[in-house]
């Protein structure tokens, strides 16, 4: 779903300017002396030395802005977000200018000539705070950001006015204690951890910088959408001409998130293909679609419609994430949205050519080319990707080789069928291979080895009968008692009351031994626990008394002559019922 939801995000407009609106100067509004230097907010970032995760050479720091050594780098040639690097990994976060842009609806203008700095910090604060949560990374205080979920922290990030970051950058940060308003309230908060050594001021970057970067971002998103939409009108215009020339040729289409998104398990795939081909599901299997959907390879489809114009409805309805077709019902789809203005979103789109690939080896094979070499070796569909890789054991790699394997087995005798299964042959070959390091035809090890067979099969089953009238003529009988409705469920289920019943006994006599048995010693009675039922093995004499302790479970006892396999007793019993039976 992550994947899904950032190449979605790649189509919208990330940095939508606001209108600017002039106010007084923050250090006069704020009674504050200004230093030279002018107005304007930074962002200082303080990195814990001694973390224990910290193994960072300070000298490896990226410089980046207006010479200055910071933690904070642009993200690749676009320089779209910020970064800050911890070891075990690299945390992004927008700009501030996202932050103001997207989160307080304003931008740097109005931003840095803010009429009242301490009531816009919170604002802030909790702009960076639902960012940083977002990245699944604690926030707390809101202006600290915790690299693990407890303390010690990583790094603190602050966004203060520019003298206040100009007197941290020259280590005078506890003569500002003095001054009251949020960012400098949160220094203090911080005190303690800051006493304690290990922070060091890794940089301050300006806001003039970000600003161009910002500009910098907006520009390159700009062309980066342009781009996309250039690929998106593409990518329409291919489904269309398919549509009219009849080239198989199969697209996937997001028709947007519905409200709150879609978690992993709800994104649905919806088509109107009444069966599946090549090209879908080659483009299911594909890796492809696999990073655009979030699906693991190879996907499925969760739900056929009937018409392209159910398949509209059931998007709308937030039922289908994503849309799978071919060509002419794609069109319909396509027309469907245009018709009520929804945006068109093309996320993959193969012909039957590019899908072959991604389909064979979703299935086991490597290639298409050896899909469809095992679709012709034997009958049926053929030899499955295990066979094929075991017929290419014994040299056979192509139909030419299978057919000469065929003639070989029919010539032996082995077996005369024209096109037998790969399976068979399979068989042929490896006795063909056994025989020759005996000295014998495939025909001749085969009858030995199957002889050979018999005979072991005969003796155990002769052992196992001779076993059972051992059996039978030491116990004659066999009880099998269950407990349950309908069918057997436990047998200690019972003869267990429980906190609120009594509990019940099974009283045994089995020849000479005799025991009184309950829930709690109830496996010293000799039986066993079978799905059907608990089996006792009886002897001639014996005798059985059994009582429910159950309310709502019946229990139940049949009795069998194992020589002749007949019933000779079978009773059941409800709550407190008794069953007695004795030989």
């Amino acid at each position: 779903m992550k994947a899904f939801a950032n190449v979605l995000g790649l189509l919208l407009w990330l940095f939508a300017a606001a209108p600017s609106s002039a106010a007084p100067d923050i250090g006069t509004a704020a009674g504050w002396s200004m230093p030279d230097g002018g107005n304007g907010l930074d962002l200082i970032v303080l990195l814990n030395t001694r973390h224990p995760q910290f193994k960072r050479d300070l000298n490896d720091v990226t410089v980046i802005g207006e010479g200055q050594k910071v933690a904070v780098a642009q993200l690749g040639s676009y320089q779209v977000n910020l970064r800050l690097d911890f070891p075990g990994g690299v945390f992004h976060f927008p700009t501030v200018a996202d932050i103001l842009e997207k989160s307080l609806g304003g931008n740097y203008e109005s931003f840095t000539n803010t009429q009242n700095y301490s009531s816009l910090q919170p604002a802030v604060n909790d702009a960076l705070r639902r960012i940083l949560n977002n990245k699944k990374i604690q926030c707390n205080p809101p202006t600290a950001m915790n690299w693990a979920p407890t303390p010690p922290r990583m790094a603190l990030i602050y966004l203060l006015p520019r003298f206040a970051a100009e007197a941290i950058r020259n280590g005078n940060a506890g003569t500002l204690g003095q001054l009251s308003y949020m960012g400098l309230e949160q220094i203090k908060a911080d005190q303690k951890d800051l006493s304690a050594g290990g922070f060091q001021q890794l940089g301050v970057i300006e806001v003039s910088t970000l600003t161009r970067y910002a500009a910098d971002a907006k520009q390159a998103n700009n062309e980066r959408n342009a781009k996309m939409k250039q690929l998106q009108d593409q990518w329409v215009s291919r489904i269309e001409q398919a549509a009219q020339d009849g080239s198989e040729l199969v697209a996937a289409i997001a028709p947007g998130l519905k409200a709150g998104g879609y978690k992993p398990e709800e994104v649905t795939i919806c088509t109107t293909a009444v069966k599946d081909g090549t090209a879908l599901n080659g483009l299911l299997a594909s890796e492809g679609f696999s990073r655009w959907s979030g699906k693991k390879v190879p996907a499925r489809v969760d739900s056929v419609l009937k018409t392209p114009e159910e398949l509209f409805s059931a998007a709308q309805a937030g039922k289908c994430a994503i849309v799978v077709d071919y060509a002419p019902n794609l069109q319909r789809y396509i027309q469907a949205l245009r018709r009520e203005g929804k945006p068109i979103i093309v996320g993959s789109l193969m012909t039957r050519a590019e899908a072959q690939e991604p389909l064979a080896k979703s299935i086991g094979f490597g290639s298409w080319a050896d899909l469809e070499l095992a679709r012709t070796l034997g009958s049926g569909n053929g030899a499955s990707a295990p066979q094929l890789a075991d017929l290419r054991k014994f040299g056979v790699d192509n139909k030419a080789a299978f057919d000469t394997a065929v003639g070989r087995m029919s010539q032996s005798g082995y077996d005369k069928a024209a096109d037998p299964a790969a399976s068979r042959l399979l068989q042929f070959l490896a006795d063909e291979g056994d025989g020759r390091k005996a000295g014998q035809t495939a025909l001749q090890y085969r009858t030995a080895a199957n002889a050979k067979a018999a005979a072991e099969r005969k003796a155990r089953e002769e052992a196992e009968q001779r076993a059972r009238e051992e059996l039978a003529k030491q116990f004659p009988y066999e009880a099998v008692i269950s407990c349950g409705t309908g069918s057997h469920i436990n047998i200690l289920a019972c003869f267990a009351g429980g906190s609120r019943g009594v509990d019940t006994e099974l009283k045994l006599t089995n020849g000479d031994q005799s025991g009184m048995y309950k829930a709690y010693n109830f496996n010293q009675s000799g039986g066993r626990e079978e799905a059907d039922g608990y089996h006792i093995n009886l002897r001639k004499n014996f005798s059985l008394v059994a009582q429910n302790a159950s309310d709502i479970l019946i229990l139940a006892v049949k009795v069998t002559d194992r020589q002749t396999g007949k019933v000779v007793y079978q009773n059941q019993a409800a709550h407190f019922g008794v069953i007695s039976v004795r030989n």
